[in-house]
């Protein structure tokens, strides 16, 4: 009996790797989606103030997250 049933608990095994393995997808694609936009609003502020203010604090734009950084995690980026 265990023996017919194999194939579908191997089934289920894989089904359930494939659906962590989307889970934790899904998740990288949202935390970088969030520091991507955090860098995005953070430089909005750095550009709006003065040059003054950026030169004395030390300011600068970040790079966003592109295409040649995939390989990368979200939290490599600096």
């Amino acid at each position: 009996m265990v023996a017919e049933n194999y194939p579908q608990l191997k089934a289920n095994e894989k089904f359930r790797d494939l659906q962590a393995q989307s889970e934790g997808t899904e998740n990288r694609i949202t935390l970088a989606q969030s520091l991507h936009q955090g860098v995005q609003e953070y430089n909005i502020t750095v550009r709006s103030s003065e040059q003054s203010d950026r030169m004395l604090f030390g300011f600068q734009v970040k790079p966003s997250f592109t295409v040649e950084d995939e390989r990368k995690s979200p939290t490599a980026l600096k």
